[in-house]
């Protein structure tokens, strides 16, 4: 499966990609803000997570590549897929520092969404975000991602409990707006 967005090209995962995802996670820069992620140990824990997660069907796995050169650049994952209760959970990750702050994520996230709404029929997608982690929730809210949930002491990052945002985009615009106006009125 291949899915095409303008500046990204999202393609399932295989085995050959893990090298990558293994070197990624090794950068603290890289994994400061990333929200509920227990990384694996050894090189050897990578490949055992990658091979079970393949292997589930609510989960699909895509590596990022930059649309022009081709080049991997990140990984974006669509989790806990429910086609019954139409949602999901989704995260992502640039990996490499030189398409950061170029607008590769946001692409990479709305090709995602679109897959999610128009093929998966899906009605909402949600994901956790770090408080701390500005850029990420600017992407986000560009994607039409609205902040729906406060969570504190969320997750553990650099050995620190750290506080989170609830997000979540909606296929249908008004169900969005309603939502909006709802959480105007509320503090995070």
């Amino acid at each position: 499966m291949i899915l095409r967005g303008e500046k990204v090209i999202l393609k399932l995962s295989t085995l050959k990609h893990v090298p990558l995802y293994w070197k990624w996670i090794r950068d603290k820069e890289v994994t400061r803000y990333l929200t509920g992620a227990q990384f694996p140990k050894t090189y050897r824990a990578e490949i055992r997570w990658f091979r079970q997660t393949k292997r589930k069907k609510d989960e699909k796995l895509f590596i990022i590549l930059d649309a022009a050169t081709k080049k991997p650049i990140g990984n974006l994952g669509i989790h806990q897929i429910s086609i019954f209760n139409k949602k999901a959970g989704i995260g992502l990750m640039i990996g490499e520092k030189d398409f950061w702050n170029k607008g590769y994520g946001t692409d990479a996230l709305k090709t995602a969404l679109r897959y999610c709404f128009k093929k998966l029929k899906l009605n909402k997608v949600t994901l956790t975000v770090d408080v701390q982690n500005k850029r990420g929730i600017r992407c986000y809210e560009k994607c039409g991602f609205v902040t729906i949930g406060f969570l504190k002491d969320d997750a553990i990052r650099s050995g620190i409990m750290k506080d989170s945002y609830l997000m979540e985009a909606f296929a249908n615009e008004r169900k969005k707006k309603r939502i909006k106006a709802h959480m105007r009125g509320l503090k995070f």
